[in-house]
């Protein structure tokens, strides 16, 4: 019964070293999950956190109904207030057919491009690929494009250069 727990690290007063993390705290539970989506919710995993530029919190993790994780969906939370209240958990639509087997594991892009955010992530059903979800300012897929790969690869991991482009890692 995995849950995904927050913690807070509280800095030490000047000269200070150190610091203190809060005690743990669980921000999405399968209980809660299952509540808030109306599906059933047998595991969670993959834990990515992002801030995007108005200072909200978005949590993404995976869920996973039945089988593994290639039956597994998205959700997301945000928080207003860093964390200390979330919204309950919504699943992402990447697909409109079964809109299973998608999982994310690394965060996301904002600043760089205009508006919304994008976020690596993978499709493990079949044929492994890496995808680019382009999400808007309220977490709903606007696009979604299948990374290039010489092979069956997953788990992209992105990031901005400063030309403007963008690099994609990802595993075979």
């Amino acid at each position: 019964d995995v849950a995904i727990y927050l913690a807070r690290w509280h800095a030490a007063g000047t000269g200070h070293h150190g610091g203190l993390w809060s005690e743990p705290r669980a921000v999405a539970t399968r209980a809660a999950t299952q509540a808030a989506t109306g599906r059933y919710v047998r595991k969670l995993g993959n834990a990515v956190l992002g801030q995007d530029p108005q200072g909200r919190l978005h949590l993404w993790f995976v869920s996973v109904a039945f089988g593994g994780w290639a039956g597994s969906s998205i959700n997301q939370q945000v928080s207003d207030d860093d964390g200390r209240t979330w919204t309950p958990a919504q699943r992402l639509v990447t697909s409109p057919f079964l809109n299973i087997s998608t999982l994310v594991r690394t965060p996301p892009l904002w600043p760089e491009l205009g508006g919304g955010a994008g976020l690596p992530v993978y499709h493990e059903f079949i044929a492994k690929h890496g995808e680019w979800l382009r999400l808007d300012d309220d977490g709903h897929v606007l696009d979604k494009a299948r990374l290039p790969q010489p092979r069956r690869a997953l788990q992209p991991a992105v990031a901005a250069l400063d030309d403007g482009d963008l690099l994609a890692l990802l595993r075979d």
